[in-house]
């Protein structure tokens, strides 16, 4: 599936991280410990991967990754260490549960994301993200935001790594397995990073993920807006700060007032010269 042009990021005028984005043009990659839905980023694993031989051959094939200091006998003695303590957490259902929340753990804290949408005229995306309308909405340009943060390490951190992904919506749980190669690890941390109940279809949502860093604000260039758009009950004294703040940019984004639409349940938009 490709990726829109724009991505548009929802945000209350109300709260310090809000204002930030557009008066400090900082990107703020929250932990996913911060979600606001206790199943995101917190899906359960499979560890009914196979039985015990099959394990130790799927794990013995990778040895040289998992361990690679070690060979023959220490590999092996290590090994099979490593299948006695997994039998033990798979068929004991609490310990089992006490693995899981450590994973989850170490996997809220070692990434940020960033969320937007595909769709700028979604009522209820302004009603829960941009403070019930009175906020606004940052149109970016998804190109600019791949030179920015995909093309190049987008912080100091040389582990860092920036990665742009659509959110997928479903019904069931995906099958999270223990097992695999190093690619489907890889495949399996991407959709538990990415993967939502569909009852949240209707926000069509795309994250800027970053790894090993959490909780950061990271600057990005004015090039990268594609436009902002003001919510239709956005006051007024928030409306003209936000508003000079953008006139001292060097390239000023296309500008938008949302209005309520007197044909339907929706918003129309009315261009701003600034």
């Amino acid at each position: 599936m490709p990726i829109p042009d724009v991505l548009y990021k929802y945000r209350s005028w109300d709260d310090r991280y809000g204002k930030q984005l557009l008066m400090s043009k900082e990107m703020f990659f929250s932990s996913p410990a911060q979600l606001n839905d206790p199943f995101d980023c917190r899906i359960p694993l499979n560890f009914y991967g196979g039985t015990d031989e099959e394990i130790k051959s799927e794990w013995l094939a990778n040895a040289s990754e998992r361990y690679p200091h070690l060979q023959g006998r220490a590999l092996t003695k290590r090994i099979n260490k490593d299948i006695t303590r997994y039998s033990k957490i798979r068929d004991n259902p609490s310990k089992r549960d006490k693995t899981e929340e450590y994973i989850a753990r170490d996997l809220l804290k070692g990434f940020g994301l960033f969320s937007m949408s595909a769709n700028r005229q979604c009522i209820l995306l302004w009603s829960h993200y941009a403070d019930a309308h009175k906020g606004y909405c940052v149109g970016f340009n998804t190109n600019m935001l791949k030179r920015d943060f995909i093309s190049v390490r987008p912080t100091n951190n040389p582990k860092s790594v920036c990665a742009l992904f659509p959110v997928s919506y479903t019904h069931s749980y995906p099958q999270l397995s223990c097992f695999g190669t190093k690619e489907e690890k890889i495949r399996n941390l991407n959709r538990a990073l990415t993967t939502k109940s569909n009852v949240w279809q209707y926000e069509e949502e795309y994250r800027l993920i970053i790894m090993n860093e959490s909780n950061i604000a990271i600057t990005f260039n004015e090039d990268a807006v594609n436009s902002v758009i003001l919510g239709a009950l956005m006051e007024e004294s928030g409306r003209k700060l936000l508003l000079g703040s953008l006139r001292k940019w060097r390239k000023i984004p296309n500008v938008f007032q949302a209005v309520k639409s007197r044909r339907a349940f929706g918003l129309d938009f009315c261009s701003i010269t600034i």
